[in-house]
């Protein structure tokens, strides 16, 4: 009985897997449509590079700290070139001990390249960096 349910365990497991695949269209993948966006929602893929930073805090770091970090990434991200949007509120960060998340969308590549060495950025990591425990970042385009 045991070695059933264990079978039957991991095929659910295989088929809900295969069901988040992604498929293949016209030499590109994109994501499964779900029926609120079957028959016609358009599906861009867009060139824009998107910039994700997960974040935990060092012990102690205070409210007011954390909001001079966001202060400070708003300000960053005016300043540079190639940023076209900023996101700051997270709804939900996985990882034990992540709390926060920042998000910037670059216009392509070459922006988010001359971000990393960018005046802008050296500033901001003034304020950043002192406060960081430890962080992750994510960066996609397609």
């Amino acid at each position: 009985m045991k070695k059933v349910a264990t079978i039957l365990g991991v095929t659910i497991a295989a088929m809900l897997l295969v069901a988040g695949l992604v498929t293949q269209h016209s030499g590109r993948f994109l994501p499964v449509v779900h029926a609120s966006n079957a028959g016609g929602g358009n599906v861009s893929l867009p060139s824009t590079v998107i910039h994700v930073i997960t974040i935990q805090w060092k012990d102690g770091v205070t409210a007011d700290q954390k909001a001079s970090v966001f202060k400070a990434t708003e300000e960053m991200a005016r300043n540079l070139n190639g940023v076209k949007s900023l996101w700051m509120k997270p709804l939900k960060v996985q990882g034990t001990g992540y709390t926060d998340a920042i998000v910037m969308e670059f216009e392509n590549k070459a922006a988010f390249d001359a971000y990393a060495d960018s005046p802008a950025h050296k500033q901001w990591e003034k304020v950043y960096l002192p406060l960081r425990g430890e962080s992750r970042t994510h960066d996609v385009t397609n």
